[in-house]
This record gives C-alpha cells, sequence and structure tokens, in this order.
C-alpha cells in the first residue's frame, strides 16, 4: 500500500462513519411521533411530548421518541417508557428498531416498514422475545398513521 492511498483510508472511514451516522439519525427522525392505526381518530386527548403538544389515543397510539435525547417507545395498552436501545437503516429502506422492555426483562425487535405515502408504517415482528403475541398489529394489511410529531405541525 503506497502513502497516498494510507491518506485515502482515514478519510473514506470518517466519510463512511458520517453516512451512517446521519443516516441513524434520519431514521429516528422519520420514526419519531405518535402513530394510530386511524389517520383521524375521533377520540384523542392533548398530550405534552418532547416536542410539544400533540393528539394521542390512550390506550391505543404508539409513541416513538427520539426528538433530541430521548430514545423511548410507549406501547398501546403496555404503557412506556421502554427504552430503545438500537435504530438501525437497512438497505431496504427498512427501519429496523430493538427496544427493551422492562416489566419483562428482555429485549424484541421489528422491522418497520414505510408505505409509498411516507404517512404510514407497517411493523414486521422479526423477534417478540417474551411477548406470547405481538404488542403492536404487524403486517402490510396494519398500518399506522402518523397523527403527531415534530415533522408534522
Amino acid at each position: 500500500m503506497n502513502a497516498k492511498n494510507l491518506l485515502l483510508l482515514p478519510t473514506l472511514l470518517i466519510g463512511l462513519c458520517l453516512a451512517s451516522c446521519a443516516t441513524g439519525s434520519e431514521a429516528k427522525a422519520a420514526l419519531c411521533g405518535v402513530w394510530d392505526p386511524n389517520p383521524h381518530p375521533p377520540d384523542t386527548i392533548v398530550q405534552t411530548f418532547s416536542w410539544g403538544e400533540g393528539p394521542y389515543v390512550p390506550n391505543g397510539s404508539l409513541v416513538i421518541d427520539t426528538y433530541g435525547n430521548n430514545n423511548s417507545i410507549f406501547l398501546p395498552a403496555l404503557g412506556g417508557p421502554f427504552p430503545i436501545r438500537q435504530v438501525l437503516s437497512q438497505p431496504d429502506g427498512t427501519i429496523q428498531l430493538r427496544f427493551f422492555f422492562d416489566r419483562g426483562n428482555f429485549e424484541a425487535t421489528v422491522n418497520i416498514h414505510f408505505d409509498g405515502s411516507g404517512r404510514a408504517i407497517w411493523f414486521e415482528t422479526v423477534d417478540r422475545a417474551g411477548f406470547a403475541m405481538d404488542p403492536i398489529l404487524t403486517g402490510k394489511t396494519n398500518l399506522w398513521y402518523r397523527i403527531s410529531g415534530p415533522r408534522q405541525r
């Protein structure tokens, strides 16, 4: 390896690191918000979140809070906050989210897919660990719509 390649290698590695960090940040920003199976739920209350106030359906909405230094998920009917351990962007455009469920002392992993509009997501269970059933409605036919978040005012 010549001197020119030795100088190029650190630059390339730094660039790759910055690109992956940006991708992780973009993935977190894309997920941040309140998600509900109904795009216009009728029975909402106004809740205060890290990004401000917004609609929320008690025991029905799913909240992913990655705004600022926050890193937690609130599950419908199960509450939270449950700490998000990892958010990874996948080459196919999905986002893998791993969180710790402290009431059962285990981690669960889901892949999150965006529909074509960018307003809705759907979940695919990767590893539900100790859950006897999925705590989140999963599959392409079970869309979740963003009803609040820092990107929706």
